[in-house]
C-alpha cells in the first residue's frame, strides 16, 4: 500500500510540474542576467530554425514566417509566411534575383545580384546558375543562396516539395552575354520532381494512389486476415503444440543448432587446410601453391575459430545432455499453457486495457513535457534611440518605445495611452532556459521522466500480475470449495446422512466472479478481482525498475554533455567508463524485470508480498536452474517458430484468398486492385502485432504453469498435477507420470538441491 501511495503521489507532483511550467513558475528567472520571467512555449519546440539561428514565427524578425522553406541540398532553411502551393513560372523580364528572392537566404548572396540597377545586358540578371549553385560541369548542385518556388504540402511547420510539383523551366537560349541552355543542372523542360528521382514519367501521387486505391478495395480482407485469421492461426499453433508439435519444434532447433555450430567448425577448418596448403613458405610436403596465399596470422586465425566452433559445438551438446529431463517437463508447460490460453480466451484482450492505461496516461505526460522542456522568455536585443531599455520581458506582446519629456517610456499597448506614436520597435528574440545538467530544468525534466518510468513499468506490472493470477486459477481449478463440497456430499451417502448440494451458480456469476470448476473465461474476472489486493506489489516492483531506468537516463545525459565538453583522451576514457556503467545497469535492469515477473507469479500462487515473492523468486530460480534455463530455452525456440508460422500463414491464406475467392460480380481482390503486394504485406503486420500479442500472453502461461507445477511438488503429495481431477493437466501428468520420480522425491526431501 506504500508503494501504491507513492505512485500516487508521483502522479499528484508530475501534474504540478506541468502546470508550473504552462504558467511560467516553473523556474525562477531565464536570461543572460536571470532578469527575465521564464514561461514554457512549445511553438519553439517544433519552429524551424533558420540559416541565422532564427527561431520562424518566433523570433521578431520572422514573427510573420513561421514555416521553413529548404533552399538548398544542405537543408539551409529560410522562414516564409506560407508555403507555396504550386511551382511559379519565371518573369524574364525580370533579373534572377527577383525571381528568386523570396526563397533566398539573403545575407548570403552578393549585392550585385541584388541591385535595381540591373538590367537585361548584365550577367548578374541571368545569374540562375549562380544564385541557385548548379554549375554547367554538374560538379555543384543547388548549392547556392536561393532555390526555385516549388509546390509544396504542409508537414508540420515545414514546407515540403510536392513530388508531383514541376520544375520551371530556365532554358534562356542565347540571352545577354551567357548562354544558360549549356548549363546541365538546371532543369530545360517542366519535368517533375518525380520523374528526375525515378526517371519514369509516371507521379509519385499515382503510386501512393494506386497505392491506397489497393488498400481500401481490399480493407475487408486486410482487417479480417490481420486480426481475426491471424488469432486463430495462432490458437491452431497453440493447438499443434499440446498435440505435439512442440516436440517436433524443440528438437529441431536443438539439432539445427548443433548442426550450425559444428557445420561452421567444419567449414573453417577446412577453409584452414585449404589455406594451409597454398603456404609454400615453410618445407611443408603438403604445400600444393594452389590458391591465394594468406599470412601465417590468418591461418592460425582461421584454425582456432574452427576450435571455437567445434567447442561451442560440444558444450552445446552438453548442456542438451544436462537438462533433458528439463526439456521435456518445459515441452509439458508448453502444452498446458496452450490449453489455458484457449480455455480463457479473453485474457489476450487484456494487454489493449493496458495500451488504453497509456495512452491515458502519455496524453496529459506529453502536454506536460512539451512545456518543461521549451521554457525560455523572449529577450529584447536593440536599445530605443540609443538608450539601453528593454528589460527582457515580452509577454506576447511587442514593446514600443516612445520618448515623453525627454525620458523613454515602454508602451505596451499600440497608442501608448494616446501620449505620443512610437519611434521604434523593440526587437526580441527567444531565450531558451539553462538546461545543463543539475539546472532546474534538468531536474524538472528527469522527474518527469521518473514517472514516465514508474507508470509505464506499473501498467506491465499490472498486466503480469492479472494473467499470473488468472493462469494459477486455472491450474488449480478443481481444487476449490465447490470440489470440496462434492467429496463431503459423497462422504455423507456413505454414512448414511444427507446433504443438500449447495446451488448451481448462473452463466452470468460464473462470467463476472469465476467458478473453480469451470475453467472458462470467469476465472480471469475472478483473478481480476483477487489482483485488487496486490496493487501495491506492482507498483514496489515497478518503482524498482524506474528507479534503474532513472540512473540509466541520467548516465545518458552525462555522457551526452561529456560528448559535448571533452576532446581527445579524457573523451574516451569518459566514454569507455560510461559504456560500461550503461551495460551494467542494462544487465541489471533484465536481471530485475526476470526476478519481478516470478515475484508477482509467486504473488499469486502463494499471496506474499512484493519484497519476500522477490526473495522466493530468487531462490527458486538458484533451486531449479535447469528447470528454468530448459524453460527458458523451450520459449523461445517456441516463440520464435511461432511469430514466423503465424506471420507466414496469414499471409499465404490472405494472398490466396484475395488470388481466387471471387464476389457475386466474378471479382476477385486481385481484379480489382493494381497489385496484392500492399494489402498482403498489411495483412502480415497487422499478423505480426497479434501474433506478438498472443505469444507474450501465452509465454507467461508457460511462466506460471512451472511455478504451479514447482509449489504443487512441494506443497501436495501426492501432485494435484496427477489427480484423475485435474484433467486439464493430462499432458504434464504424463510427463511426471502417477508416482513422482525418485529425482523429484529426493529435491522435496532437499529443497535446497538444484532442480
Amino acid at each position: 500500500c506504500f508503494a501504491l501511495i507513492l505512485l500516487i503521489a508521483s502522479w499528484v507532483i508530475t501534474t504540478g510540474v506541468g502546470i508550473s511550467a504552462m504558467n511560467g513558475t516553473l523556474l525562477s528567472k531565464c536570461g543572460a542576467n536571470g532578469d527575465a520571467q521564464c514561461t514554457g512555449n512549445a511553438q519553439a519546440l517544433i519552429a524551424p530554425t533558420d540559416y541565422k539561428g532564427r527561431m520562424c514565427g518566433v523570433d521578431s524578425a520572422v514573427a510573420s514566417k513561421p514555416y521553413g522553406y529548404i533552399v538548398s541540398k544542405y537543408a539551409d532553411i529560410v522562414c516564409v509566411e506560407e508555403c507555396p502551393s504550386e511551382s511559379a513560372d519565371l518573369d524574364y523580364d525580370s533579373s534572377a534575383w527577383n525571381n528568386l528572392k523570396d526563397y533566398c537566404m539573403t545575407s548570403e548572396v552578393a549585392s550585385k545580384y541584388k541591385s535595381s540597377s540591373l538590367t537585361n545586358t548584365d550577367d548578374e540578371w541571368y545569374a540562375y546558375d549562380t544564385l541557385l549553385g548548379t554549375s554547367a560541369d554538374g560538379s555543384t548542385y543547388l548549392e547556392g543562396p536561393c532555390m526555385l518556388q516549388l509546390g509544396s504540402v504542409y508537414m508540420g511547420m515545414y514546407c515540403a516539395f510536392n513530388p508531383d510539383s514541376t520544375l520551371p523551366s530556365i532554358n534562356l537560349g542565347s540571352a545577354g552575354s551567357i548562354d544558360l541552355s549549356s548549363v546541365s543542372g538546371l532543369p530545360t523542360n517542366e519535368t517533375t520532381i518525380t520523374s528526375l528521382i525515378t526517371g519514369n514519367s509516371k507521379s509519385a501521387t499515382s503510386y501512393l494512389a494506386d497505392f491506397i486505391s489497393d488498400l481500401v478495395v481490399s480493407r475487408n480482407a486486410i482487417f479480417g486476415f490481420g486480426f481475426a485469421v491471424a488469432l486463430m492461426v495462432a490458437f491452431l499453433y497453440s493447438y499443434l503444440m499440446t498435440l505435439g508439435l512442440v516436440d517436433c519444434v524443440v528438437w529441431s532447433c536443438i539439432l539445427i543448432t548443433f548442426a550450425l555450430f559444428f557445420g561452421l567448425g567444419g567449414y573453417m577448418y577446412y577453409t584452414y587446410q585449404q589455406w594451409d596448403a597454398a603456404n609454400c613458405d615453410g618445407d611443408d610436403d603438403a604445400c600444393t601453391g594452389k590458391g591465394v596465399a594468406h599470412s601465417d596470422t590468418e591461418i592460425n586465425g582461421m584454425m582456432y575459430t574452427s576450435y571455437v566452433f567445434f567447442g561451442l559445438a560440444a558444450l552445446w551438446a552438453a548442456f542438451i545432455i544436462c537438462i533433458c529431463s528439463k526439456i521435456r517437463l518445459a515441452c509439458a508447460f508448453v502444452k498446458v499453457a496452450g490449453t489455458a490460453v484457449r480455455d480463457m480466451p479473453i485474457v489476450l484482450f487484456f494487454p489493449v486495457v493496458q495500451i488504453l492505461g497509456l495512452v491515458l496516461f502519455l496524453v496529459p505526460w506529453m502536454y506536460y513535457m512539451a512545456y518543461v522542456h521549451s521554457q525560455g522568455a523572449f529577450l529584447c536585443e536593440n536599445s530605443c534611440v540609443g538608450q539601453s531599455y528593454c528589460n527582457g520581458l515580452k509577454d506576447g506582446k511587442t514593446y514600443d518605445c516612445v520618448q515623453a519629456s525627454g525620458n523613454f517610456l515602454e508602451c505596451i499597448d499600440e497608442k501608448c495611452d494616446g501620449r505620443m506614436m512610437p519611434t521604434n520597435t523593440t526587437k526580441y528574440t527567444w531565450e531558451w532556459a539553462d538546461a545543463s545538467l543539475g539546472s532546474d530544468q534538468d531536474l524538472a525534466s528527469t522527474w518527469m521522466m521518473f514517472s514516465y518510468f514508474w507508470t509505464t513499468q506499473f501498467i506491465v506490472a499490472m498486466g503480469q500480475l492479472v494473467m499470473a493470477m488468472t493462469f494459477v486459477l486455472w491450474y488449480f481449478s478443481g481444487f476449490d470449495e465447490d470440489q470440496q463440497e462434492k467429496v463431503a456430499i459423497e462422504t455423507a451417502k456413505a454414512e448414511g446422512e444427507t446433504i443438500e448440494p449447495k446451488k448451481e451458480h448462473g452463466c452470468c456469476y460464473k462470467m463476472i466472479c469465476g467458478d473453480g470448476i469451470d475453467r472458462g473465461n470467469g476465472l480471469f474476472f475472478k483473478g481480476l478481482h483477487l489482483v485488487l489486493y496486490h496493487v501495491g506489489t506492482a507498483a514496489a516492483g515497478s518503482l524498482v525498475i524506474a528507479i534503474i531506468q532513472t540512473i540509466r537516463y541520467i548516465v545518458t545525459k552525462i555522457q551526452a554533455q561529456c560528448n559535448k565538453s571533452l576532446t581527445g583522451t579524457a573523451k574516451t576514457i569518459a566514454n569507455i567508463v560510461l559504456c560500461c556503467i550503461q551495460c551494467c545497469l542494462y544487465c541489471l535492469e533484465k536481471c530485475m524485470k526476470f526476478i519481478n515477473k516470478h515475484a508477482y507469479i509467486i504473488t499469486a500462487v502463494k499471496s506474499k508480498g512484493f519484497c519476500t515473492a522477490a526473495c522466493e523468486s530468487f531462490w527458486l530460480i538458484v533451486r531449479n536452474i535447469r528447470l528454468i534455463a530448459a524453460l527458458t530455452m523451450v520459449q523461445e525456440f517456441s516463440i520464435i517458430v511461432g511469430k514466423f508460422l503465424i506471420v507466414m500463414a496469414t499471409g499465404a491464406l490472405s494472398y490466396m484468398f484475395m488470388q481466387s475467392v471471387a464476389d457475386e460480380n466474378g471479382k476477385t481482390v486481385a481484379d480489382k486492385t493494381n497489385s496484392l503486394i500492399g494489402p498482403t504485406l498489411f495483412v502480415m503486420i497487422l499478423a505480426y502485432f497479434m501474433a506478438d500479442m498472443f505469444l507474450n500472453t501465452y509465454s507467461m502461461a508457460m511462466d506460471v504453469m512451472m511455478h504451479c507445477y514447482v509449489s504443487d511438488k512441494e506443497a501436495n503429495s501426492p501432485m494435484w498435477a496427477v489427480n484423475d481431477k485435474a484433467s486439464h493437466l493430462k499432458p504434464l501428468a504424463d510427463v511426471i507420470g502417477k508416482n513422482a520420480p525418485k529425482e523429484d522425491e529426493k529435491e522435496k526431501e532437499n529443497p535446497a538441491a538444484e532442480g
